[in-house]
């Protein structure tokens, strides 16, 4: 079992470097291989590192660690919930977070920096109150969790679409399209550097108390 593990863990890894590669070479400008290992010995073209180091490297490093955070979130949800289909969105936390951050476009900036701040908000916001409610029912609390967290959802999701239909079509809904939607155009290389530093901390808090998770994934 064990040595399945590792040959999976194994092809993972590779796909995931040459994806990493893949990502870098294809575009509407074009990149070939040489010219990534021009990068290394310093004969390579202002061009093509500036396309390279300021654009295609930090996406395609941005997209890895988001993918991997998103990872184990998701694996920290179905340990919790005895469920392979639980993930963030059955506790409304994802819906929360589009409604802070549609309020912070349409209401306050449209700025990023206030944007991830409302988002975190109110997906912090959205748990707490999810908690609350699931505290409601004395039996199963995670059944109760559940049933609190599609309630949360339909709530931000219908206040989602009523922010889209006041906000200012040219300017502020295309934003908070662009938002929902997902992207990583404008990612820079200092962001990739906060990224990487905050999902290590997680990470390592994570780990620190992976023994609660073991407790809270059994019954009462």
């Amino acid at each position: 079992m064990k040595t399945n593990a590792n040959r999976i863990f194994i092809v993972l890894l590779c796909s995931t470097i040459g994806i990493f590669f893949l990502s870098c070479i294809v575009g509407r400008y074009e990149i070939s291989v040489s010219t990534i290992l021009g990068l290394f010995t310093n004969t390579i073209s202002d061009m093509d590192r500036n396309v390279l180091v300021n654009t295609r490297i930090p996406r395609a490093m941005a997209s890895i660690l988001a993918g991997g955070a998103l990872g184990l979130s998701g694996a920290i949800f179905q340990k919790t919930f005895r469920s392979p289909l639980a993930s963030p969105d059955i506790l409304g936390i994802s819906s929360g977070a589009s409604l802070g951050a549609v309020i912070s476009i349409v209401f306050v900036s449209t700025s990023m920096f206030y944007t991830q701040l409302f988002a975190f908000i109110f997906g912090i916001l959205a748990l707490f109150i999810v908690m609350l409610l699931s505290n409601v029912n004395r039996g199963n609390k995670i059944f109760g969790m559940i049933v609190s967290g599609i309630i949360m959802n339909s709530i931000t999701s219908s206040l989602v679409m009523l922010f889209k239909y006041v906000a200012d079509p040219e300017r502020k809904l295309p934003a908070i399209e662009y938002w929902i939607m997902g992207g990583l155009y404008n990612i820079r290389q200092y962001q990739v550097v906060y990224l990487f530093i905050a999902i290590v901390i997680c990470g390592f808090l994570l780990y620190r108390f992976r023994w609660y998770f073991t407790v809270l994934s059994l019954d009462d």
